[in-house]
């Protein structure tokens, strides 16, 4: 009598390699691919926040000239744009100047329309609504633009009095209040 074998010697058939290594392949393609979006996600999602950051900073360095003693405030003016004013109240960093770009609109407080308008013609009535953009410069990549809109009011303070606020070089003092 010829002993019972414990294992079959036959092995594996050509079609089980076949669909096992199949379906192998078709889960590493669906890793590779969920691995590159993600990438792609990370970097469209860093792009954003260092362009929401640059914006912030915009409008901070805005909101602080136009506070200050002379005020930084640029009035409606068809001479000189105040957009250009306002745009050089602030530069991208360095290592960034080359991948961003920012630009200002500048829109002005109509009273008889009760909205803000574009244009240089009319009355300054002391109110502007600035529309803060910074984008990415990579078009080869998903579009990055991230916008601001804030309301700048030109300051009409008192010319200072005091000896001690008033010193002898004060520069210019602020329009009078209408």
């Amino acid at each position: 009598m010829k002993p019972v074998s414990t294992h079959d010697d036959r092995g594996e058939s050509l079609i089980e390699l076949l669909v096992a290594l199949t379906i192998m392949a078709t889960a590493v393609v669906a890793l590779v691919g969920a691995i590159a979006t993600s990438i792609r996600t990370s970097d469209l999602h860093r792009r954003q926040t260092v362009a929401g950051g640059y914006v912030k900073e915009f409008a901070e360095a805005i909101q602080s000239r136009v506070a200050q003693r002379p005020s930084g405030y640029a009035p409606r003016d068809c001479a000189s744009d105040p957009a250009t004013t306002y745009g050089n109240f602030y530069d991208i960093p360095m290592p960034d100047r080359s991948l961003y770009a920012r630009s200002v609109t500048v829109k002005y407080w109509d009273s008889a329309q009760s909205k803000f308008v574009a244009g240089c013609s009319g009355t300054d009535h002391g109110v502007q609504l600035l529309s803060l953009v910074v984008k990415a410069k990579d078009t080869s990549r998903a579009t990055v633009e991230e916008k601001l809109e804030i309301t700048i009011r030109q300051p009409c303070r008192p010319k200072n009095t005091t000896p001690l606020l008033d010193p002898p070089a004060t520069p210019a003092e602020d329009a009078p209040c209408s």
